[in-house]
């Protein structure tokens, strides 16, 4: 898409492909950076490929305004590392409202009190990697409930999920329902939509929190 629209709007893309084993090392990515002089980068990074690309990225002082990583390089324990340098490193993610977990009593009550969450430090629920489990849950658990609706309330099989998940209708009555009111946006997907085409979060990390706004 980025080399598509390169052509269609005049802008230079280059991309530096970062292989699994140079992930803690990355000296040799960011002398190209520093040499190229982007206004702009895109990181898709996974795992710990993240906080050393914010480290190579502040060492060489680029400009963190314009470093914008996608939802798997969304963690707070990323954006962290950028702190004391350059606190603001944008990341986008999906559109939940964490500040509605995080103050629902019942979530504490029904899931963390009782040793249902793997993260036992509370002062993690909510943050942007906790949600991604929570909501990843919530998409499976309503798939295969709508699968069921079809099929009957019993074990589904592969082809039977796979029609639940291409049929998914998330409203905002069912996640008020199911106690996540306000949580995310209403989603309803299809064969030919797998995307949504709902608006994504684009969130700044400010040094000790982030700050965000949808985007359309």
């Amino acid at each position: 898409m980025f080399e598509e629209l390169s052509g269609e709007l005049g802008y230079k893309f280059f991309k530096i492909p970062v292989a699994f084993k140079e992930s803690q090392n990355q000296s040799s990515h960011w002398l190209k950076v520093r040499k190229e002089k982007p206004d702009w980068m895109i990181m898709w990074g996974w795992g710990v490929m993240n906080p050393t690309a914010i480290k190579e990225a502040t060492r060489i002082k680029f400009n963190m305004e314009k470093f914008v990583g996608v939802w798997w390089s969304g963690g707070e324990d990323d954006a962290r590392r950028a702190r004391e340098k350059q606190p603001k490193v944008i990341k986008l993610k999906f559109p939940w409202n964490r500040n509605r977990l995080s103050r629902s009593a019942g979530y504490f009550k029904d899931v963390v009190d009782k040793g249902k969450s793997q993260v036992k430090n509370r002062s993690r629920v909510g943050q942007n990697l906790y949600m991604r489990g929570v909501f990843n849950s919530v998409l499976i658990a309503e798939s295969i409930r709508t699968a069921q609706e079809k099929y009957g309330n019993r074990v589904i099989n592969g082809e039977e999920m796979r029609w639940g998940m291409e049929n998914l209708n998330l409203t905002s009555a069912r996640m008020a329902e199911i106690g996540l009111s306000g949580f995310t946006n209403p989603i309803k997907v299809s064969c030919d939509d797998h995307a949504n085409n709902g608006p994504i979060y684009i969130q700044q990390w400010n040094g000790t929190a982030g700050k965000g706004f949808l985007a359309g």
